[in-house]
Order: C-alpha cells, then structure tokens, then sequence
C-alpha cells in the first residue's frame, strides 16, 4: 500500500492525461487536477469501513455528566459501537443509541449509562453516577485535507489515482476514457461489494468483529 503525496499523484496524473508537455501551462488545470483525487479519495473513504482507519478511542466522563466530545481522531458518523468502563478499565456497560422523550424528561437521574445518541456532543442516559471511560469503536477521519503539496493520501494512492484518472479522462473526452471510467467504476463496486482482497470486509460483518471484545479483553490496547 502507498500513500503518495498530492503534488506526485497530481504530476502522474497530469502526465497520464497528456499534459505533462505542456509544462508551465499545465498549472491551469491544477485546481480541477486536484479536485479529481481529493473527491476520489473521499468516495473511497465512504465506500468501506477501511481496516487502517477501524480502532477504539477512549473519552472519559465525568460524575453527573451526560454529554461528552467526542474523541478527537473518531469520525461521528461512522461509530459504530461503545462500552464504558471503571478506573480498574473493568467492563461496566455497553450502552444501546436510542434516548426517548420519556428519557430526556428524567435526565436528571443519575446511574451507569445505558444509552446513548449521536447528537452534536455524545449524549447519553441517565446522567453518569461516576466517573468512566468511553470507549468508542469506529472509523477515524482522513489524516489530512489533501489539498497541501506535502498531503499524503489516507487511502491507498493508486486505488484514488485510478479513480481520479477515469473521471479525469471522461471529464476532457478523451477517446479512451470509456476503458478508465468502467475500471474506476469497477473498483469502486467491488469495495462496495466487499470482494477487494481479504482487507476488506464483506457485507454484514463489521471490522470491530476483529477487535478485542470487552468482555474477554477488559485492557485492549489504545489507537
């Protein structure tokens, strides 16, 4: 797996599309170059719950507190699993998302929290009766904005170029675009499908199969 940088895919892929001899010219195009493997690497990010990027991360809350950040790492809206544990990291719950209207009207009570939602903070129910850690088991965002020259890609480099150039190649109507747009578009259902190697999951397993269960594994090691 490589990770290239934003200025080596952007020169191979100029180069690719032919405009390599253009030399000082070819900065026109930079912007629309750019654009076509950043938005190749986010609908890679999106496709699949990436091995690389699965893990748990840890937040702690304190007694009587119901909303926490999230970790800082951790992609909110690709969580997928949390538990809460003691100071002596023993298991304590595994909260299930969904806090009702009959539960917000009694959020003053305090106990182990036993819920939770996916609000603009990590809100949970009932208020929190001491202190815990949170452990969240998700998907982390993008390292970078990939849009600096020394941006490496979080994705594999060569799967976002060869997306990128298939919609590059369409975009300029060049006549061998329609070989590079199915082989873009082919990768992408295959990752979609859950068939790119053994790294990836297939549908309806979750990657936190292979992670430590908190119940057997009371002190996994920390993202």
């Amino acid at each position: 797996m490589s990770n290239d940088t934003l200025a080596t895919l952007r020169s191979r892929l100029q180069a690719r599309l032919g405009f390599a001899a253009t030399g000082a010219a070819a900065g026109v195009n930079q912007t629309v170059i750019d654009s076509f493997l950043q938005e190749a690497q986010l609908d890679l990010y999106w496709a699949q719950d990436w091995v690389k990027l699965s893990g748990w991360f840890d937040v702690s809350i304190g007694v009587n507190q119901y909303q926490v950040s999230y970790p800082g790492d951790l992609n909110p809206e690709r969580i997928k699993r949390i538990a809460l544990y003691d100071s002596g990291d023993n298991l304590v719950s595994e909260p299930k998302q969904g806090i009702n209207a009959a539960m917000l009207a009694t959020l003053a009570t305090q106990g182990v929290p036993s819920r939770y939602e996916l609000y603009s903070q990590l809100t949970f129910w009932p208020r929190s009766d001491q202190a815990y850690t949170v452990r969240c088991w998700g998907v982390k965002n993008l390292t970078n904005t990939f849009s600096q020259n020394n941006h490496a890609s979080t994705i594999d480099s060569d799967m976002v170029f060869k997306v990128a150039l298939g919609r590059a190649k369409a975009h300029y109507r060049q006549p061998d675009a329609q070989i590079y747009v199915e082989g873009a578009q082919e990768l992408l259902a295959r990752i979609k499908g859950g068939s790119w190697g053994n790294r990836i999951f297939t549908p309806g397993r979750s990657p936190w199969d292979r992670l430590p269960d908190p119940h057997y594994d009371l002190k996994p090691q920390r993202v």
